[in-house]
């Protein structure tokens, strides 16, 4: 953290997470079968984080908040380079407003990057890259009263690079749940989509030894 002047500070860093597995996955959709393995793994991989990030405070009513995120799959090489952006502006002492735009990616579960082709026993999703998704919020702030805070803030996403099986319909943003660990098909990043909502949170402050925090999400 470096606060280069009243104006103007900064936070760097770098994350590191240790990916450590061991899966065995098999099913049986014939009860006169034996088994199948679907993935069958052990070892070792990372997901590297680097970022940046500052606040610039133009004036007492004007901030700026941009940045940059960097992440590396050490299993793969692939890498994100997420641009990060925001503007607050207040109105008077009682409403504040805000845009934000930002780059997000989010790396699959790590059993699909071992399911194999039954035929050649070759790795049919290895090099499988990250879902990515641009993010757009628009934010409004009123400060009821001097223990009340209402928040209101719609958002855009536009999803792509979404993995999916070419010629079908599935999708890793439509996958239920009891299914997604029996798919052994390769999967490629040409998948799109769209997301838009709305999020809503009432806060009440700390006061007489009471705090709430009340959130809504349509979406």
């Amino acid at each position: 953290n470096t606060k280069f002047s009243n104006r103007h500070s900064n936070r760097t860093g770098v994350q590191a997470t240790h990916l450590a597995y061991n899966t065995l996955i098999q099913n049986n959709f014939n009860p006169n079968k034996e088994l199948m393995t679907d993935v069958n793994e052990n070892g070792n991989s990372a997901l590297i984080n680097t970022f940046t990030s500052s606040n610039y405070r133009f004036s007492d009513r004007f901030t700026l908040n941009y940045g940059l995120n960097v992440q590396w799959f050490t299993l793969n090489d692939n890498y994100t380079i997420e641009p990060r952006i925001g503007l607050q502006y207040v109105l008077d002492e009682k409403q504040e407003i805000g845009f934000a735009y930002g780059l997000h990616s989010r790396l699959e579960k790590l059993n699909y990057f071992f399911i194999k082709e039954n035929l050649t026993g070759e790795y049919n999703n290895q090099d499988m890259d990250f879902s990515k998704a641009h993010h757009f919020v628009l934010s409004y702030a009123n400060k009821l009263n001097d223990k009340l805070l209402l928040k209101v803030e719609p958002y855009y996403q536009i999803l792509y690079d979404i993995p999916v099986i070419e010629g079908n319909y599935y999708s890793f943003i439509n996958q239920q749940s009891r299914d997604a660990w029996f798919v052994n098909d390769r999967f490629l990043n040409l998948g799109a989509g769209r997301n838009y909502g709305l999020d809503i949170t009432l806060e009440k402050y700390f006061d007489r030894g009471l705090y709430f925090l009340l959130s809504m999400s349509i979406f």
